[in-house]
């Protein structure tokens, strides 16, 4: 890990180690690959994936991993999805930040092409764990 952030939040008064959000990041991170590699091979119907069980099971706690993934790189929790859209600036992650503020665009693209909503938010997953984890060493 890269030694210019000490420490990378204070809630209630307490320091927290970036080292203490890497298996928080990590355990959100695999459960969003594993619920979306199960979406890919189910073939879940359209309907079922645009009725909120996607954004529910994938994309929440997929952005969840990203406000983490943003602490961790930049020493800064972006506290909404305004300020991870602006940290994500220039990042593949941008897409499912776009998608989760707006219900409309992500059900027209599910609806569309499942599949490839499916490939874009695993190949999200994959980089922003590949991103930590180069980070980390």
């Amino acid at each position: 890990m890269q030694g210019y952030v000490r420490f990378a939040a204070m809630i209630g008064g307490i320091f927290f180690s970036l080292l203490d959000f890497y298996p928080f990041f990590e355990n959100i991170i695999s459960e969003a690959v594993m619920s979306i590699r199960h979406y890919i091979t189910a073939q879940e119907p359209v309907q079922h994936l645009c009725d909120g069980r996607l954004k529910r099971w994938v994309l929440k706690p997929l952005c969840v991993a990203m406000r983490i993934e943003r602490l961790i790189i930049t020493g800064k929790y972006p506290h909404n999805f305004n300020e991870l859209l602006e940290m994500s600036a220039g990042l593949p992650q941008v897409k499912a930040v776009e998608w989760i503020m707006n219900k409309e665009l992500f059900t027209q693209n599910v609806s569309a092409d499942p599949t490839k909503v499916l490939g874009t938010l695993l190949e999200l997953a994959t980089s922003i764990s590949e991103r930590v984890a180069n980070f980390r060493d």
